[in-house]
């Protein structure tokens, strides 16, 4: 059956597709001012009064063009009569979706009118039914779970590198057991470290977990969700409890092997790297993480040092007001990452929103080291026990077109007083620069 006889045949049997529908014409012709023309296969209307737009495909390679055709169609009827989104809808009819589902999945979500896939079956050659096409669920982002475990090995003389790397091949066959996909598992080594002291370690993370994977995991009978609840999670704000993830996270480590175990989150490792003397190794990946040409190592590290905005210590990222998804992410985590410092925060709100206004093509750049113990900090400086980069920093470099380049920049000032009763306590960080 050719597509203009299933036009001809379901045009005269529209209840096939959906009672209720009232043909208004089949190949229907929009004009187009500013390109190609279109041609409606089925143009209907329904029972309250829509205006419905039937596409009809009957095989892999036509059906590959069928989400452009809808979009241009919709686009032609309202140009051409005025109607607004919320009174047009759009059926998909198709005998095949192998090509066809994932992009259609995707234009439901994305679009404000109702779309609606069928697939369509022939007996003898002619359409004998259909059947409701359920759109594939949209997937879950690839964020790491903010906590993790880290195991550690080498403690009282144990054969750390090689006791570390025997647990590796037990985590990922423990993964593949209790159906964990998406995880990394990061090397560490101190070899400085001798006698009692640890010399190898492994950073067990996990990414948030599909729903259908973490009700699969919460059968299993060592599963113990109640103990990682988040009471202080506000759902209303957006806060994700992940105590899906830390009860998967503590199921998975039981029983393997390791000299110690350790609260493991990105704080955790800068102080590692930065004062510890450990050294960060390989990355064994796993499900999504695994494709290095997607998510090269040196990102994947960023991700772990929280530098994508998971972490409140630090925060290192780039954007434009021109690309508003990543602009406001971009904008707000690193506003998570400044909370407790009123100064730099108020600095960074006003002058993101002097760019996206007026400077809109903008190219920006930020490193911000925003940690809360200032007095700590500014002991172990002065007892040189560190160096600058122990204080806290702000960095925005702005790129425009034809324009000097722009810095803003945080730092420390003394405001010269010197405080000594306790209950004066006007700490102030300020010292914001702005220079071309």
């Amino acid at each position: 059956m050719s597509e203009a006889d299933l036009r001809d045949f379901l045009s005269a049997n529209l209840d096939l597709i959906e009672r209720g529908l009232t043909l208004l014409k089949t190949e229907f012709k929009l004009p187009n001012k500013v390109g190609a023309k279109g041609s409606v296969d089925i143009l209907a209307r329904d029972q309250h009064g829509h205006l419905v737009i039937i596409e009809l495909k009957i095989s892999n390679k036509s059906a590959r063009s069928a989400i452009h055709e809808i979009f241009k169609y919709v686009t032609l009827v309202r140009d051409a009569a005025g109607f607004p989104d919320r009174k047009i809808r759009c059926i998909i009819v198709s005998t095949e979706w192998h090509e066809l589902l994932v992009p259609f999945s995707t234009f439901s979500r994305c679009v404000r009118y109702p779309v609606k896939g069928l697939r369509l079956y022939l007996e003898a050659g002619l359409p004998s039914r259909v059947e409701c096409v359920l759109p594939v669920p949209e997937p879950e982002d690839l964020d790491l779970c903010p906590t993790a475990d880290l195991l550690v090995y080498g403690l009282y003389g144990d054969k750390g590198p090689a006791q570390r790397d025997e647990a590796i091949v037990e985590l990922q066959a423990r993964a593949a057991e209790l159906g964990i996909e998406d995880y990394c598992l990061t090397t560490f080594d101190n070899p400085s470290n001798e006698g009692y002291a640890a010399t190898s370690a492994i950073g067990v993370s996990i990414a948030r977990l599909a729903p259908d994977k973490a009700g699969a995991l919460s059968q299993h009978p060592g599963f113990n969700l109640e103990l990682f609840r988040d009471e202080d999670a506000d759902a209303d704000a957006g806060e994700y409890d992940w105590a899906h993830e830390e009860a998967a996270l503590a199921l998975w480590v039981e029983g393997v092997f390791r000299s110690d175990i350790e609260l493991f989150h990105s704080q955790k490792i800068v102080r590692m790297l930065k004062d510890e003397g450990w050294t960060m190794g390989r990355i064994v990946r796993g499900g999504r993480f695994s494709s290095e040409a997607l998510i090269p190592d040196d990102e994947l590290r960023s991700r772990l040092l929280g530098l994508d905005g998971s972490s409140w210590l630090s925060y290192s990222s780039s954007s434009s007001p021109r690309l508003d998804a990543s602009w406001d992410h971009f904008v707000a985590a690193a506003g998570r990452c400044l909370r407790g410092n009123s100064a730099w925060s108020d600095a960074w709100t006003r002058y993101m929103k002097h760019l996206r206004d007026d400077a809109r093509e903008a190219a920006v750049s930020t490193y911000i080291f925003n940690p809360q113990n200032i007095a700590f900090i500014l002991w172990e400086f002065a007892c040189g026990n560190g160096s600058d980069d122990i204080l806290p920093d702000l960095q925005v470099a702005t790129e425009t077109e034809g324009r000097p380049l722009r810095l803003l920049a945080g730092r420390l000032e003394w405001d010269g007083v010197t405080l000594r009763n306790s209950r004066h306590r006007d700490h102030r960080n300020r010292g914001i620069v702005i220079a071309e």
